[in-house]
């Protein structure tokens, strides 16, 4: 699973780019809705200064995710705004503790988080002064 997880990771393909993506911000939460995930990638790209995702290719990318067993995928019912059922993927990790820790020192995400941690600190001062 490593060896799998390593070629991701250093990749420059698009497609495995967008599929580290993934495992990042799943990393970070754990488990998220299909819709969440494609959002989540989307923040994680704009801070970073790139272009956000598209849920067609967020999808593409759990497919193959799933192909390769890094991730698990149930297909449940969620609530909308409106109350109303709609059918989703759940999605979460599934990865053995060697690849977590080693998407735990992945760059990519270090800078993520590092990026992040600015924002949210810079607002935190701008808003305690006020």
């Amino acid at each position: 699973m490593v060896n799998e997880l390593s070629k991701i990771l250093s990749s420059n393909s698009k497609e495995d780019i967008l599929m580290g993506d993934i495992l990042r911000v799943l990393l970070l939460f754990k488990r998220l809705w299909s819709w969440e995930i494609a959002s989540e990638v989307s923040a994680l790209r704009l801070t970073l200064g790139e272009e956000p995702v598209d849920i067609k290719e967020v999808k593409r990318a759990l497919n193959k995710l799933k192909k390769k067993s890094l991730i698990d995928v149930e297909e449940r019912f969620r609530s909308d705004p409106a109350g109303r059922s709609v059918k989703d993927l759940l999605v979460s990790l599934n990865l053995d503790a060697a690849s977590t820790q080693q998407l735990y020192t992945d760059k990519r995400l270090i800078q993520y988080q590092e990026k992040r941690y600015q924002i949210f600190s810079s607002m935190n001062t701008k808003y305690s002064r006020s």
